[in-house]
């Protein structure tokens, strides 16, 4: 953990990070305890916040990960799968037996793994996402829209590990947006120089969040709000202004790339309703309304570059009452 928050507060310039280890490996010896005391180590310095958390892998819906809003959280430990093997599959191996520590709960499926972290302060994320069952369906916060294994949308740099956005906010589900990075090598924010073997083909996305202070309180309340957007990792700024009255929906995203912006699209409930060209330029103001605007209805942004750079942004949880 000394690596990874080393590696993403000094060579990738980030200003928060999350190591989001598998829970089967953190459940072993003193792994967890280490993690813990590197983001107390680590929150030392004003300028950077490491946020404590880890992935679970669910018995059959894919991975998600939690994070936790100080510096202590639950570990409990779901679906254990080293070797990626069945659910509890480890437990056959002897070798894990002797480093196991007992202390950590066994949860096999999402409602004892809930059970278990009842009444425990946590954001829970989707990763690599299969189906969503109902039980999480209320606690889902953020979704990744791209990691080293692509982006969650059809087409080019799929991932074809996780549900496509399209898919999930057709589901009217309306989750923030994330991006990352999951090739477990300790590098937060990694620009894929030097890939030299694995299935993962793309440097890290990164996750924004637009705040005035970098205090940990203020951040993990922006994500759990949901006010963040993600990236393929160019560091493009988008500033999002959205109204909602009655049955109008307004939004003015004001965006600054990294490189000339190429165009933008909107999905309302995971289908498109708005498609548009940049001008010739890094700067780019989308002005929008959609006055048949529902109650249940969900949206997405996303913003590509001809570099091929993009971002991809949920715009309600920024409005603010017309």
């Amino acid at each position: 953990p000394e690596a990874f928050f080393s590696y993403a507060r000094d060579i990738r310039g980030l200003d928060f990070a999350a190591l989001a280890d598998h829970a089967f490996g953190l459940a072993v010896g003193d792994h967890w305890a280490r993690l813990r005391e590197a983001v107390r180590q680590f929150s030392d310095d004003p300028a950077f916040t490491p946020i404590l958390g880890y992935e679970i892998l669910t018995n059959g819906q894919g991975h998600r990960n939690v994070y936790f809003p100080g510096l202590d959280g639950v570990l409990a430990m779901a679906d254990f799968q080293p070797g990626s093997g069945g659910s509890f599959a480890g437990e056959a191996i002897p070798a894990y037996g002797d480093i196991w520590n007992p202390a950590v709960p066994k949860t096999p499926t999402l409602a004892d793994f809930f059970t278990a972290l009842c009444g425990v302060e946590m954001l829970y994320t989707a990763h690599h996402c299969g189906e969503m069952i109902a039980e999480e369906r209320e606690r889902l916060t953020l979704y990744e829209a791209c990691s080293e294994w692509g982006i969650s949308e059809e087409g080019f740099r799929r991932n074809t590990s996780t549900a496509t956005l399209a898919e999930i906010f057709g589901q009217r589900l309306s989750p923030g947006l994330t991006g990352g990075s999951d090739d477990h090598h300790a590098r937060a924010g990694f620009l894929g120089a030097g890939f030299q073997f694995g299935p993962l083909r793309f440097p890290s996305g990164l996750t924004a969040v637009s705040r005035p202070s970098r205090d940990r309180a203020a951040l993990y309340s922006a994500l759990c709000r949901k006010q963040c957007y993600a990236t393929t990792g160019a560091r493009i700024l988008l500033e999002p202004a959205v109204i909602r009255h009655e049955k109008q929906l307004t939004i003015r995203l004001s965006i600054c790339g990294t490189a000339r912006l190429e165009r933008l699209w909107i999905f309302k409930n995971g289908e498109e309703a708005f498609h548009q060209y940049c001008g010739p330029s890094a700067e780019w103001t989308l002005d929008w309304q959609d006055d048949a605007c529902g109650d249940d209805d969900v949206y997405y942004i996303r913003i590509t570059q001809i570099d091929g750079h993009a971002a991809w942004i949920n715009p309600l949880p920024f409005a603010e009452a017309g």
